[in-house]
């Protein structure tokens, strides 16, 4: 079983998306393969079928566990839950 963080999804430094924990301190997010993040207006994370699986400013569970890149969380696509969405 993988390991589980929890935090909110905010725009990332470079061309991603961050996750934010309740602590403050922000990790890098390394989408499963095929998973896309927008960019526009939207700014949405998209699965490999296409259909939106979060939002900047949704609070997140992921399971995954540490990359090994610096202060990067690796997710697993079989957990990726929205808890408290931003979504109007």
């Amino acid at each position: 079983m993988s390991a589980l963080v929890e935090g909110q999804l905010v725009t990332g430094t470079g061309p991603g998306v961050n996750l934010k924990k309740a602590d403050g301190s922000v990790k890098d997010v390394i989408w499963p393969d095929g998973y896309t993040f927008s960019t526009g207006d939207k700014r949405t994370v998209t699965d490999g079928q296409g259909t939106v699986v979060a939002r900047v400013g949704d609070t997140v569970e992921l399971g995954g566990g540490e990359s090994g890149l610096d202060n990067a969380w690796k997710v697993c696509s079989d957990h990726i839950v929205v808890t408290a969405s931003a979504a109007p």
